[in-house]
């Protein structure tokens, strides 16, 4: 009788491991297929629609901020070169958009 409990057991143990492997492979393809889209391919950040906003709320302090660029905050520089290497290309190649 003890055998018998125990291969049940350990049968049971299996098949719950290889249930939630199922599962989480499941719930992280499908987070996947869900987040992907929703981001750019390239992380630039835009301000563009904030920067009258911070030229606003800084300028009556420091009256320079009134002419203020995104390039005077924000450097691009390393997203350019990860772009450059082909990186974003290559981490995409094949992936559903």
């Amino acid at each position: 009788m003890e055998t018998r409990t125990l291969c049940i057991g350990v049968s049971i143990d299996l098949n719950l491991h290889l249930c939630r492997d199922n599962v989480e492979k499941e719930f992280t393809t499908g987070a996947a297929d869900f987040y992907v889209p929703l981001f750019p391919p390239t992380p630039r950040p835009d301000l563009s629609s904030g920067m009258q906003t911070l030229r606003d709320l800084f300028a009556a302090r420091y009256p320079a901020a009134a002419n203020l660029r995104e390039t005077d905050i924000v450097d691009t520089s390393i997203i350019d070169e990860v772009e450059r290497s082909g990186f974003i290309e290559r981490l995409y190649a094949g992936a559903p958009r």
